[in-house]
């Protein structure tokens, strides 16, 4: 059996301040790099380094935030990372939304984002949570509505309110 593929390169660990000028590490980064680009659904793509410190800022401010305004991300994240431009913000989201960084709809004209685009979620978990709350809340006593949205399979607002109640008015559905 063989236990190494090709390209194989072998690198003196030994010396650890001649590798970085080692060539086998470029020639390494490369052939990871490569393979990496063949993985499937990987698409080559470049994105601006302040984007790369958004993402940063994103992750960490989702373990206590999960969502903001548009303003407060703008204050909180793009301008931190000196991405003022609305469009470079807009693209930026539009990746960052279909990578499933962040839930963000921009779409100015569907009237079926409910306002949505005044809000970005930083944590995309957090809202599959609540999402799925309203479609398997189990039956409560104080909400005795429970038998009939099971009938009818229609939501009240009392009921969403209550599965909500943490979440900013603005944005509940």
């Amino acid at each position: 059996k063989v236990h190494f593929s090709k390209p194989f390169h072998l690198i003196d660990t030994s010396q650890p301040a001649s590798a970085l000028s080692d060539p086998e590490i470029g020639l390494l980064f490369k052939s990871i790099h490569n393979l990496a680009l063949r993985q499937p659904g990987v698409q080559k793509r470049t994105v601006p380094v302040k984007w790369l410190k958004c993402e940063f800022l994103i992750e960490n401010l989702a373990k206590e935030t999960f969502y903001m305004s548009m303003e407060e991300f703008k204050d909180k994240v793009a301008n931190k990372a000196d991405v003022c431009d609305r469009e470079a913000l807009q693209t930026m989201l539009s990746l960052y939304h279909q990578l499933g960084v962040v839930v963000h709809y921009s779409d100015q004209d569907s009237e079926s984002n409910l306002g949505l685009k005044d809000t970005v979620f930083l944590n995309p978990k957090w809202l599959s949570d609540k999402l799925k709350k309203l479609s398997s809340m189990p039956p409560s006593h104080e909400f005795g509505i429970w038998a009939e949205v099971r009938k009818t399979g229609i939501l009240t607002d009392t009921l969403v309110y209550h599965v909500w109640s943490d979440v900013d008015k603005n944005i509940r559905p």
